[in-house]
C-alpha cells in the first residue's frame, strides 16, 4: 500500500476511457488510449494504450516497436504541445489488457519504450 501511495504523489492522470481515443497506426495495428499520467519529479508523461490482440496475434516487441515510436510522435507530442507541457521523458506502453498503473500480471503482455523529445521528434532513450 505504501508503494502505491508513493507512486501517486506528484502525478496527475487523465483517463480518456477505453474506446474514447482509438488510434490507427501505419503498421495496421489499432490501439485505444487507456490513460495519460503526468509525473512532476522527474517530469515524465506516460501514455498507456490497449491492444487486446498483441498476445493472441503473437506480436513481439520488434513488431510493436515502430508503433511505440509512431504513438510518441503522432499522438503524444501534439497533445503535450496543446497542454504546453515539455516533459524530460515520454513513455509509451501498449498492453493486451487494462491493468492499474504499476501492477504486474504474469498473464499480461505489455510493451513499452521511453523517449526524449528533441524538437518535434521522439528519440529513443535506453532505460
Amino acid at each position: 500500500m505504501r508503494a502505491a501511495l508513493i507512486i501517486a504523489i506528484g502525478c496527475t492522470a487523465f483517463a480518456g476511457g477505453v474506446g474514447a481515443s482509438d488510434v490507427s497506426l501505419t503498421s495496421g495495428h489499432a490501439v485505444e488510449l487507456i490513460e495519460v499520467i503526468h509525473e512532476d519529479a522527474p517530469m515524465v508523461s506516460r501514455f498507456r494504450f490497449l491492444n487486446e490482440g498483441i498476445a493472441s496475434q503473437g506480436l513481439s516487441f520488434e513488431d510493436i516497436e515502430p508503433d511505440l515510436h509512431e504513438l510518441c510522435e503522432r499522438y503524444a507530442l501534439p497533445r503535450l504541445a496543446e497542454e504546453q507541457r515539455l516533459p524530460e521523458q515520454v513513455v509509451i506502453s501498449i498492453s493486451d489488457r487494462i491493468l492499474p498503473f504499476g501492477e504486474i500480471s504474469p498473464d499480461a503482455t505489455q510493451y513499452f519504450d521511453a523517449f526524449m523529445i528533441e524538437g518535434a521528434r521522439c528519440m529513443w532513450e535506453q532505460f
